[in-house]
């Protein structure tokens, strides 16, 4: 009687080994940023990194167009990069996309870097939100003060990236200091990146069986037949990245400068909000809500 449920035992075993391996095949997670890098463009990095470590992805592909952005914004994407225990794959893509400016440092940064033909890297000057870089006086030192102390800062966070990363720490400098640009044969030339590839099957074929160092150790990726899944952007996520698009922040600053215009110079238009001022911030019904927004 044993022998027999021993053997059922070790049938049923089985048959949950043959099942069993589909369910845990490799995947790849793939996330797309076109557009500025920003507080919502970061987060879901951020938490397409915490959701392929928690689900134990192959790696996390970061298919890559922007612009540059945000310093905070950045350095928030770089620190999970760098600690992440997934192998974080950045690609430049599709033909014809950049990785300017902050985008360089995310590049750099990944495990793998990479790029598709057409495609540009470079130009990581610090710029005022007014679009403004510093001018330059003797010696070649910016006159700005806050420009001279962002560029060091800068220069110093993409040396240690590149220094990381085992990438050309020359070149990453002179895109901070001098604005250096590249396209993708000359990058690979001057080990900006570790390969060029034609578009994502591409890419994915190219770098399996690569051996990369992650914060957990030395990872092989097994990339042969990996399932791809794709992350997409929250809803409430997509709307505030495209609200912090610089073209829709412009013409959100105007609306509001119009606004702000229109409430001084009319009394029909200015008469409603001050009687609100008024109402909520009056002796009677002062708080301390009032004076912490600077109503009284």
């Amino acid at each position: 009687m044993s022998r027999l449920l021993l053997g059922a035992l070790a049938c049923s075993l089985l048959a949950v080994g043959i099942a069993v391996p589909p369910a845990f095949a490799s995947h790849v997670n793939v996330v797309t940023i076109s557009g500025s890098i920003n507080p919502a463009s970061s987060d879901y990095i951020q938490q397409a990194i915490e959701q392929s470590e928690n689900e134990a992805a192959a790696a996390l592909l970061i298919e890559l167009d922007t612009p540059g952005g945000l310093l905070a914004s950045t350095k928030d994407i770089i620190q999970a990069i760098l600690n992440s225990r997934v192998p974080v794959v950045v690609f430049v893509s599709p033909r014809g996309a950049w990785a300017a400016s902050a985008g360089t440092f995310i590049t750099l940064a990944g495990h793998v870097a990479a790029m598709a033909p057409g495609t540009s890297i470079g130009a990581a000057s610090p710029v005022s939100i007014s679009g403004g870089g510093g001018e330059r006086g003797e010696g070649d030192e910016r006159t700005d003060v806050s420009m001279e102390k962002a560029e060091k800062f800068t220069m110093a966070f993409i040396e240690s990236i590149a220094k990381e990363r085992d990438r050309n720490v020359e070149w990453a400098l002179s895109s901070v200091r001098t604005a250096e640009a590249v396209a993708q044969d000359e990058a690979l030339e001057l080990g900006v990146i570790d390969l060029i590839a034609d578009d994502r099957s591409d890419l994915l074929a190219k770098i399996d069986g690569m051996t990369v160092r992650t914060s957990a150790g030395e990872v092989q990726l097994d990339l042969a037949n990996a399932e791809i899944r794709e992350i997409e952007m929250p809803p409430l996520t997509r709307l505030f990245n495209y609200l912090a698009s610089p073209d829709v922040a412009m013409i959100l600053v105007m609306v509001g400068m119009l606004g702000l215009y229109m409430s001084s110079n009319s009394p029909v238009c200015c008469y409603p909000a001050s009687r609100a001022r008024s109402a909520w911030c009056s002796p009677q019904s002062r708080s301390r809500s009032c004076r912490s927004r600077g109503w009284g």
